[in-house]
């Protein structure tokens, strides 16, 4: 029996605990079945299952893991799975979404805080169990002791950028309540033809030009997702003069928040400095041209400077101007506004490694499941942004990219990654390296992801009407 309080006094043994818990959980379990069933219960606990993806011919779901039939994921287990809400994806949510769970190792060792009529009969641990519960703790010194020496090793750019990993210490989709949207035939319509309407006003929005194939594809991307139930904020870190974020705000629902972030006047006072002056009135004026509902305007004011406008989200056409550019801007910042959970997060901010990295874990923290986040200047014109990326990529994050377009890396999370990979290989407008028969998958997987690779289409020209 361990000593009362022996949990708050040695709080890392409650990891070594969970590492232990985790090792008998897979001691007699498929792993590859089961990182099959963590990579599908979200999607599908949310389908019916007399859903069109079912019955039609994406009837296979395929990810990092492997390929299994869509019906036999959906079922009982699956919608269990579903419900889990566990912090940690492998040793607790898996645990208890299969039919016989194991006894957790923690409540094996009984500490004191457990009522003891909970606790299981002396005896319970049995000789097994200790053998694993030394390798766990051995494994843990050990993997603790490579860690340690690989972060001293490292540049040390990477050791400031990459303190912290990629987990969420808090998760914009949990904070603030998703609206329950449905938009209507005639909504839809209207969000298909935004992309018409944008292309005749483009012109008059200052800045670099942006690909006329990327600028089609918002009113595309933004049908598909409303379409598919996937509605939330949209929002841009970068968004300058707004030539990409006002495509993607003027395809979006009237009720949908549309959030930029941006220095705009104070280039000098962004973290890399320097940057092209952005007039934010022209910036509201050419919203407002554009019938632009609910645009909160997020940058790093000059003294004095405050709230202008009237209202944020959900008063009309009102912007709100608050002091932060996206190094201050944080997920308390959208909790505090009540944005709700991004269904499109451009990132286009700082294109240092440090920035882009950073830029890209506030976006991965901040869209609902089934999200996308749109990486600009993907291309080694800007290698500290493809660097960020890679280093984002392979960190545990739970996005994986789908496409990569005109220097943009699309990017959603795992369980919706079959759905919007079948959908972009479908369209015309795109050549995709992964459809070509015969093609080696070293040529269009990224992180263990398959993904359209399109680099033989004409980027100026506009395709989708």
């Amino acid at each position: 029996m361990l000593p009362k309080g022996w949990a708050r006094r040695w709080p890392r043994i409650d990891a070594v605990g969970e590492l232990v818990d985790t090792l008998l959980f897979f001691k007699d379990r498929d792993a590859h079945k089961v990182a099959l069933k963590r990579d599908a219960t979200r999607m599908f606990g949310d389908l019916p299952p007399d859903h069109p993806f079912f019955a039609g011919p994406h009837g296979q779901y395929f990810s990092p893991s492997g390929t299994r039939p869509a019906a036999k994921i959906a079922g009982h287990d699956a919608r269990k799975c579903a419900a889990c809400s566990k912090p940690n994806t492998i040793a607790c949510s898996l645990k208890a979404c299969t039919r016989t769970a194991p006894v957790p190792m923690l409540t094996l060792l009984g500490p004191l805080d457990t009522p003891a009529a909970a606790r299981p009969p002396e005896g319970t641990m049995r000789r097994a169990d200790l053998t694993w519960v030394a390798i766990g703790i051995l494994g843990t010194i050990g993997f603790a002791f490579v860690a340690s020496f690989a972060f001293v090793a490292a540049p040390s750019g990477y050791r400031s950028a990459c303190n912290g990993g990629n987990r969420c210490t808090r998760e914009l989709a949990l904070a603030v309540p998703q609206p329950e949207l449905q938009p209507s035939q005639e909504q839809l319509e209207a969000v298909l033809g935004s992309g018409g309407k944008y292309r005749q006003y483009q012109d008059r929005v200052e800045g670099d030009a942006v690909s006329a194939l990327g600028l089609s594809f918002t009113s595309q991307l933004a049908h598909f997702q409303l379409s598919h139930g996937i509605t939330g904020s949209v929002g841009e870190v970068g968004t300058s003069s707004g030539r990409y974020f006002l495509a993607l705000a003027a395809a979006a629902l009237p009720e949908e928040a549309k959030v930029a972030v941006d220095v705009f006047e104070s280039q000098d006072t962004g973290a890399e400095g320097g940057g092209t002056y952005v007039d934010s009135k022209r910036f509201r004026e050419h919203a407002t041209s554009l019938g632009v509902h609910n645009l909160t305007l997020l940058f790093q004011a000059g003294a004095g400077r405050g709230r202008m406008g009237g209202g944020g989200p959900g008063r009309g056409r009102g912007a709100t101007c608050l002091e932060h550019d996206s190094h201050t801007v944080s997920v308390d910042v959208f909790v505090r506004r009540r944005l709700p959970a991004f269904r499109v997060f451009s990132v286009d901010g700082g294109h240092s490694f440090e920035s882009t990295l950073r830029d890209l874990r506030l976006a991965a923290c901040s869209i609902r499941r089934g999200g996308v986040v749109v990486l600009d200047d993907w291309s080694m014109d800007w290698a500290g942004v493809v660097d960020a990326s890679l280093l984002f990529l392979h960190g545990g994050t739970d996005l994986v990219p789908f496409l990569a377009s005109c220097g943009k890396l699309y990017l959603t999370t795992k369980e919706y990654h079959p759905l919007y990979m079948s959908w972009v290989t479908s369209l015309g407008c795109f050549h995709c390296t992964a459809t070509i028969k015969g093609m080696s998958p070293s040529r269009y997987q990224l992180a263990g992801a398959s993904m359209c690779i399109d680099t033989q289409s004409d980027c100026n020209r506009w395709c989708f009407e």
